[in-house]
């Protein structure tokens, strides 16, 4: 039985993620899965200039995500994780209408702990 096979990543560049679409496109091989986090993401100990100022918002990632992969016919061949400072439902409602298909929710659950 395989095992799944992820990437994770902060968009910053579009041609990125359409150079693995078109990997998976030309030659069949790609990751299973790529959880895109938004620039919005990451830890609380993080420096600021690094999340103010990276990364393209997750909204955004999704959508060029999504975009890449049906442009180059192979949307149906990966899953798209939604991430990063998704907190409430309606976040993760949004994410998935934007083209997630599943969404990783932590720092909700982080704030019911006092742990931000």
């Amino acid at each position: 039985m395989p095992v799944p096979i992820g990437v994770k990543i902060v968009l910053g560049d579009e041609r990125f993620v359409d150079g693995l679409a078109r990997t998976l496109a030309e030659e069949g091989r790609g990751p299973d899965y790529l959880s895109v986090d938004g620039a919005e993401g990451g830890t609380g100990t993080a420096p600021l200039s690094l999340t103010d100022h990276m990364g393209v918002p997750l909204h955004d990632a999704l959508v060029a995500v999504d975009d890449a992969y049906r442009r180059w016919g192979v949307r149906d061949r990966i899953t798209i994780i939604g991430a990063g400072r998704v907190i409430t439902g309606a976040e993760a409602a949004y994410a998935l209408a934007l083209g997630a298909d599943l969404v990783n929710i932590g720092r909700g659950f982080l704030f019911s702990i006092c742990c931000i």
